[in-house]
């Protein structure tokens, strides 16, 4: 019985370390489901600090960064931009941070021909 305690008391301990010294931001994956190259695509805040620019994505292609979010300091959304070869630009407003912190783990992009559908994970 104390061995189980300790061994549930120091997975929580660890759970707890691991949730305070995880960096303040969120995992943006885009996967291009289209029959175009996604050009001039930025990911960044409501609060527009420190826009993430990334390289451009070519159908059946995906790409993968980590948004940075430690000048965030209200409460905000997330917001997508992009261009279907540098014509068409598109906005996606989505998701929803609070106090400068993502309550989620990573949003996922997935951009077809005439959509766009948005995957959050929780921590």
């Amino acid at each position: 019985m104390k061995k189980a305690f300790s061994m549930l008391l120091s997975l929580l301990f660890i759970s707890c370390l691991n949730t305070i010294i995880r960096e303040n931001g969120i995992e943006v994956i885009i996967v291009n489901e289209t029959d175009n190259t996604l050009t001039n695509i930025n990911f960044h805040t409501s609060e527009k600090i420190a826009l993430n620019l990334l390289n451009d994505i070519k159908p059946g292609d995906s790409s993968q960064s980590f948004y940075m979010m430690k000048e965030h300091k209200v409460d905000g959304n997330y917001v997508l931009n992009f261009s279907r070869n540098d014509s068409v630009s598109e906005t996606i407003p989505c998701g929803y941070y609070s106090n400068g912190f993502s309550s989620d783990r990573w949003v996922k992009f997935r951009v077809r021909n005439d959509t766009v559908f948005t995957e959050f994970s929780k921590f």
